[in-house]
């Protein structure tokens, strides 16, 4: 009982405005960045499974995309809007790879990090991650009139708490 808790960092509030977006894109030059990026702000989908996303987890007919390998370990459907269906219905799929986003020898697309911080840098965002994405996705649903439940469905959280810090 005499022990006494730390506080918890409250975690980063850290998300971009729309015409922040349009810069950032305009400066992810890599067209597969730039489209890893587009899908990362329209669906809030983590870095990894925007990655490990494969072509049977794409469903362009009922406009949802299957996540089966997210951090918790549950599986979610995440919805996918008119950027998110343009972005993926121009990607030409190989056939020598299940993934959605491959390099040129069809191997997983690693995600340009440095690419992403340049994009950044020439866009003038400055302490942004790309995990900042994420929240940037789930503020734009809140404002857009989308319900807290509904948000944490879609970004796959346990708790509304967890929700409630990303929909800043």
């Amino acid at each position: 009982r005499k022990v006494k808790m730390l506080k918890e960092p409250a975690g980063r509030l850290r998300y971009l405005a729309p015409e922040e977006v349009q810069r950032l894109l305009k400066e992810c030059t890599n067209p597969l960045l730039r489209a890893v990026v587009t899908v990362a702000v329209n669906s809030g989908m983590r870095r990894g499974e925007i990655l490990n996303l494969t072509w049977d987890s794409v469903d362009l007919r009922n406009g949802y995309l299957l996540v089966t390998q997210s951090k918790n370990g549950d599986r979610r459907e995440v919805p996918m809007n008119a950027a998110v269906r343009e972005v993926l219905e121009g990607i030409v799929r190989r056939l020598d790879s299940t993934y959605v986003f491959c390099d040129k020898k069809g191997r997983m697309y690693k995600g340009g990090r440095n690419a992403f911080e340049r994009a950044c840098k020439r866009a003038g965002i400055y302490n942004f991650h790309f995990h900042d994405l994420r929240h940037t996705a789930a503020s734009f649903m809140a404002m857009g009139g989308v319900d807290l439940m509904s948000i944490k469905q879609i970004l796959g959280h346990k708790t509304n708490q967890m929700t409630l810090r990303y929909s800043h």
